[in-house]
Order: structure tokens, then sequence, then C-alpha cells
């Protein structure tokens, strides 16, 4: 049930929160959400948790990624839900 969360996992799951990309998916599709986005990013869009992970900050390029990133999944979610 409780297990570890890779910092890069943590840093962009806080990222897609305080920037307002979950204020659109119901209290109760968040968890899962971020998850299936979470694996997307690993599938999709590695070089994001790469620098993170090595670099420990976030640049332009990265956080420009990552919000390529979320307008394509949530593109994804709105037109499956």
């Amino acid at each position: 049930q409780y297990a570890p969360i890779p910092i890069e996992k943590q840093v962009v799951s806080i990222f897609l929160g305080s920037k307002g990309y979950l204020d659109g998916i119901p209290v109760a599709d968040i968890q899962k959400f971020v998850k299936e986005f979470l694996e997307y990013i690993e599938v999709n869009h590695v070089q994001i948790f790469e620098f993170i992970r090595s670099e420990k900050q976030l640049n332009e390029k990265v956080i420009t990624d990552i919000k390529s990133a979320a307008e394509e999944i949530l593109n994804i979610y709105k037109t499956s839900s």
C-alpha cells in the first residue's frame, strides 16, 4: 500500500496540481489520473524523468515538456470521458 515514490514522479505530480492541470478532474479520479499520467510520461516523455532525476531541478525546456505532455493526456482523458 505505501511505497516510496521517486522524486521525479513527486515533482511532476506536484507540478500538475500546482499549475491547475488537475482542476477539471473529478476528485474521485485524481489519483487514477495522476498514476496514468506518470505512466504516460514514462513511456512517451521519459526524458522528463531522466532530467529531473539527474539534475534535481526544472528548467524551461522540462517545464514546457511537462505542460505539453499534460495537454496531450488531458485531451486523451477528455475524449475518453
